[in-house]
């Protein structure tokens, strides 16, 4: 279920397809660097001491505007596209002194003297989509502005994944720049190119023939945003890459490969065959490796933790490190699957091991990660695998750790007025579904309804009628409709009304425990 949005006006069309279109408000939580700490200190990797942080690309700005409320380290941005500049500006304009925006190219960034050295640099999904002039640039700014120790997050679409599916992007891509028009917009265009595309694969020609998977993709990208779909298929420079070619990129500027930021992609149990696990553990070098395991898989996106100079740390060290962080469950238990999905498909948690720890964790307290261990140990199950449970509910997002700076006020008076910003915009047509925590230091899923509710709660509502009222007398106002099941469009008050009064219901009983926890609500 979702709110309606509303049409895009877009800039005019440009030589360079994509630009002037808004993109999508996604917050990436791999570039949380709380999540960062957590996940290298599961590979045995020191984590930097995270001062100083900037991205590149940063789209509207969500992850960015969250990420540099909830802590105390400066960040910086750019991003050449002014509405998604004029947007981030506006969510920060509070707390300017620690989001530091710009609106310059990479190069221009890159010379800006107001600029040191950084802990962290992020890019999500800008590596695919600029061409190899302006990765140059961006790996001089690797090279110069990451400090030694630093930590590298880097988004981007690859092959063998993108293979089979590259011409009919092509193809969507030629339509488009056949059919454009004054009258047009990218939008329609590529909409009319879906239909295209799928009316070409009806005549079932031979490339269908030798490439079935491409047609179940094409169905299933038609349900994605079409403002993120406008830059994926209509940007001038997309150029998907293997692993090993991107390497060959980051290698030379002293980077070592850590890990993917999402654990469960490097979780052999759900991704691999034996007979494959056991041809990998024979290839020594790690690049190579990496390169024939996405073959595997048949990756086609990574998200990925390069460090320039990683230090491995010692079993104790590691121990140490480990005893340093709380975690706190941030999702309904009886919302948890029993299930893990991955490439081999689905895979059952072992409930004589996650019926306990969810137990425990089930009162949205913060456990220290050693005081989980010991809880677990009293019940049989060893810390091999607690560690290995608390990694899979992380990697899942139903765990979060607890940030070291969450008692400061500062954070929490910056926070609470970033996600006002953003609550206040929860009844129009703009898609933000995350909000910001001083508990975990970063952002935490949200929907429109339960932004709704909770600005209600600010407003004095108390039972799930008057949560319900509230929420349709705010969603009226700003002339929108509800849409249920991704498909009917509740027309009468009456039909919305119902709704929202059972996902106010939801609301009380299962999102206001876990938002007081996050301090969403006192």
């Amino acid at each position: 279920m979702k709110i309606h949005v509303g049409s895009v006006v877009l800039a005019d069309y440009r030589m360079e397809r994509s630009r002037g279109t808004q993109y999508t408000y996604g917050y990436y939580s791999g570039m949380n660097p709380n999540r960062a700490r957590f996940t290298l200190a599961n590979r045995g990797i020191a984590s930097p001491k995270f001062e100083s942080a900037c991205e590149l690309g940063f789209g509207q700005g969500l992850t960015l505007a969250i990420n540099s409320a909830s802590s105390n380290c400066p960040w910086y941005g750019t991003d050449i596209e002014p509405v998604h500049v004029t947007f981030a500006r506006d969510l920060t304009s509070h707390y300017k002194t620690k989001c530091n925006i710009y609106d310059q190219s990479f190069e221009d960034l890159l010379n800006n003297s107001e600029l040191e050295q950084f802990d962290y640099l992020c890019l999500h999904g800008i590596w695919t989509w600029v061409n190899n002039s302006d990765r140059k640039i961006i790996c001089e700014f690797i090279d110069k502005k990451l400090k030694p120790g630093g930590l590298l997050y880097v988004s981007y679409n690859t092959l063998p994944g993108w293979s089979s599916f590259l011409p009919i992007r092509k193809l969507m891509a030629a339509y488009c720049e056949n059919n454009n028009t004054i009258e047009s917009d990218e939008l329609k265009n590529l909409t009319d190119s879906f239909e295209f595309a799928q009316t070409l694969m009806d005549t079932n020609p031979a490339f269908l023939k030798a490439n079935p998977s491409v047609g179940g993709r094409l169905e299933r990208i038609q349900g994605q945003d079409i403002r993120y779909l406008v830059h994926e298929y209509l940007a001038a420079d997309f150029t998907p890459m293997t692993f090993d070619e991107m390497a060959r990129w980051l290698i030379p500027l002293n980077l070592n490969y850590i890990c993917s930021s999402e654990m469960l992609e490097d979780l052999d149990l759900i991704n691999l065959t034996k007979k494959q696990q056991k041809f990998l553990s024979g290839i020594k070098k790690s690049v190579f490796r990496e390169t024939c395991r996405d073959l595997m898989v048949n990756k086609d996106f990574r998200r990925d933790y390069w460090i320039k100079g990683a230090r491995a740390l010692s079993k104790h060290d590691q121990a140490t490190e480990f005893n340093k962080f709380s975690l706190l469950l941030t999702s309904n238990v009886d919302d948890i699957k029993s299930e893990l999905d991955g490439v081999l498909g689905k895979a059952k948690k072992e409930e004589a091991i996650y019926k306990p720890l969810l137990d425990y964790l089930s009162n949205h307290k913060e456990r220290p990660y050693r005081e989980i261990i010991d809880a677990m140990a009293k019940s049989q199950i060893d810390e091999g695998q607690t560690m290995q449970a608390v990694q899979i509910l992380f990697a899942e997002g139903h765990l979060n750790v607890i940030s070291p700076e969450r008692g400061d006020e500062n954070i929490k008076k910056t926070v609470r007025e970033l996600n006002k910003k953003i609550t206040d915009k929860a009844s129009g047509d703009l898609n933000i579904t995350t909000l910001a925590s001083p508990v975990i230091g970063g952002g935490i899923p949200a929907s429109k309804f339960n932004q709704l509710h909770l600005r209600s709660s600010k407003l004095g509502c108390t039972t799930a009628a008057e949560y319900a009222e509230s929420a349709w007398s705010m969603l009226k106002n700003n002339d929108q409709k509800i849409i249920k099941d991704d498909k009917v469009v509740l027309e009468s008050d009456e039909e919305n009304l119902k709704h929202l009064k059972e996902n106010a219901e939801n609301y009380l009983t299962k999102v206001v425990p876990i938002f007081k926890s996050l301090e969403l609500l006192d």
